[in-house]
């Protein structure tokens, strides 16, 4: 599944190569991912131009002529990619997004993707009421202390719970809770001035680094190439030696979701220190 990383850097390539074009044919196998009828949606799109891309949290965000936004979230996964003149795309593709040039994205989704539209003026439900973002100017110590210290939820849930900071999934915040020393049943209440001050550092650092290598191994950019960040560290390692401590890495379940940590270094605490 893609997250932050990957996205933001999706959203940059894309308004390198698709911004000030004007769309001109929208084709979808199915309309199971879009907000409205293909009918209504071409209409929406067609003849306008994409003003810039930009992505907030695991959404990718095309601003149009008119005002009107194209909203595209790869959910569970999938792909977007970008053809030259001449390119067909990908067998297979749920989704073709083509230009007055000759060129077009690809869109296809392995589960609960999203390619919606809305008009001028008008908000997304899912879109804007997005919480705060790392990597952005918002995204500050102040902000994230006070986001801590306002829950009664354990951490990892805070952290996975995209009304409150989006972008970040079940792939990276495995280690950034193992880098942070934080178990991820740990109450946010029980989380001191230094151990916050730790773990944003470590938010910030950690995704900013998976940024710059432009995303996981296993993703793929809009050209088809797969991102530079490889393996964790300590996430998805069920029964390997902790790199920092040599304990065993153990799996457990935390809500929905599953969890990878080293007890050596992330022992449950929820007691300031």
């Amino acid at each position: 599944m893609p997250e932050l990383p990957e996205i933001k850097s999706m959203a940059l390539q894309l308004n390198s190569e698709i911004a000030g074009k004007e769309i001109s044919r929208l084709y979808c196998s199915n309309e199971k991912c879009l907000n409205m009828s293909l009918a209504d949606m071409q209409d929406h799109l067609y003849s306008r131009s994409i003003t810039s891309v930009s992505s907030r949290g695991k959404w990718m965000s095309a601003d149009l002529s008119d005002g009107a936004r194209l909203l595209i979230s790869l959910g569970m996964g999938g792909y977007l990619i970008f053809h030259g003149k001449g390119e067909d795309p990908r067998p297979g593709h749920r989704i073709l997004l083509g230009f007055s040039d000759g060129t077009s994205v690809s869109v296809s989704f392995w589960w609960f993707g999203y390619f919606h539209c809305t008009g001028p003026g008008q908000t997304h439900p899912m879109v804007d009421s997005l919480g705060l973002e790392p990597l952005t100017e918002q995204f500050t110590l102040q902000a994230f202390k006070k986001l801590i210290r306002n829950s009664r939820s354990e951490i990892k849930l805070l952290l996975l719970n995209q009304k409150k900071i989006c972008g970040i999934g079940n792939f990276y915040i495995q280690d950034l809770l193992w880098l942070a020393k934080i178990h991820p049943k740990e109450n946010c209440s029980g989380l001191s001035e230094a151990r916050i001050e730790e773990l944003y550092t470590v938010i910030t650092g950690y995704l900013g680094h998976a940024f710059g290598l432009r995303g996981a191994s296993y993703e793929l950019d809009i050209y088809g190439n797969p991102g530079g960040y490889g393996s964790p560290e300590c996430g998805y390692r069920e029964g390997e030696p902790c790199p920092r401590c040599g304990e065993k890495i153990i799996k457990i379940k935390t809500g929905s979701t599953s969890s990878f940590l080293c007890p050596g270094c992330q022992p449950f605490n929820n007691t300031s220190n």
